[in-house]
């Protein structure tokens, strides 16, 4: 498709981030799928995380069809560090923070754009899909809307959420304290839409606009699993009182858990009682910080 037959903030450059450590294959399939797509105005800035050069293969494939700016940081750990470090180093007006295992299939970055175009949102979320455009790895609503501090836990996937230049200036992007390689293990995209509803800024929910992963599914829960679900839950816990959610919210997203522990062990399944169980108290223990 010709980027100038669409209109408006369809021209507008996008900043494409990816942090990554520990992957190779993965990053290829990203950047095979960036190739694909019907809007090519944009960058993608790989910060990369690695001790070795494992990328470079993949990355140099993609030099001629892909405008890539590679960034090495073996010395930088956390997710939320190598993001607000990408960003940090281009100038775009809007970002995608894509995970290093995703995917997005070829209509992707001009149905958000439209979406743009048409709500004039600060920020852009949508979903995680399969390749069937089933969700999967979270709870989302099936209406577009307008995101609140309640909806913003089921209108959102990091992976999915395009940011405005202004947004992340304004808030200084992630909360550095937060995210993949913390112990507070998750949220920080949860926590960046709260503080720039903070900031006077709007988000706008479609989803329309889906990008593709793995499906997370536990056969069998291992010491993995349950170190997982502890951090993650620990980093909800700590985004809810920083935001200052109420019991009511917090009971509500710690019985959830509890009660998926409950039916667990009814259907004699102890080990994902335990897996809920970790859930629950990682979210406790991030929110009252013990």
């Amino acid at each position: 498709m010709d980027n100038k037959g669409l209109s408006g903030a369809i021209n507008r450059k996008v900043a494409i981030v990816v942090a990554t450590l520990g992957r190779d294959r993965e990053v290829g399939r990203l950047l095979e799928s960036l190739e694909s797509q019907s809007f090519q105005n944009f960058e993608v800035i790989i910060v990369d995380q690695n001790n070795d050069r494992r990328l470079k293969g993949e990355i140099d494939k993609y030099r001629d069809r892909l405008t890539i700016q590679h960034i090495s940081v073996p010395e930088i750990r956390g997710l939320s560090r190598a993001r607000n470090i990408g960003w940090r180093a281009c100038s775009a007006e809007i970002y995608l923070f894509a995970d290093d295992d995703c995917w997005y299939p070829s209509d992707f970055l001009e149905k958000a754009l439209k979406a743009f175009a048409r709500e004039q949102p600060h920020i852009l979320s949508g979903r995680a899909a399969d390749e069937t455009e089933r969700s999967i790895n979270g709870r989302f609503l099936d209406n577009s809307t307008w995101v609140d501090a309640e909806t913003v836990w089921i209108t959102q996937i990091e992976w999915v959420v395009f940011v405005r230049r202004e947004v992340l200036q304004a808030i200084d992007g992630y909360d550095e304290s937060l995210g993949v390689g913390e112990l507070d293990g998750s949220c920080e995209g949860p926590d960046l839409s709260l503080r720039a509803f903070e900031s006077g800024f709007n988000q706008f929910y479609d989803p329309d606009i889906f990008g593709h992963h793995l499906e997370i599914l536990v056969s069998d829960p291992t010491k993995a699993d349950f170190a997982k679900a502890y951090l993650y839950g620990r980093g909800m816990g700590a985004v809810l009182r920083k935001h200052k959610y109420g019991t009511l919210s917090l009971l509500n997203w710690i019985l959830r858990p509890v009660a998926k522990a409950v039916l667990s062990l009814l259907c004699l399944r102890p080990r994902f009682a335990l897996l809920a169980l970790y859930t629950a108290i990682g979210r406790l223990r991030g929110y009252f910080r013990w």
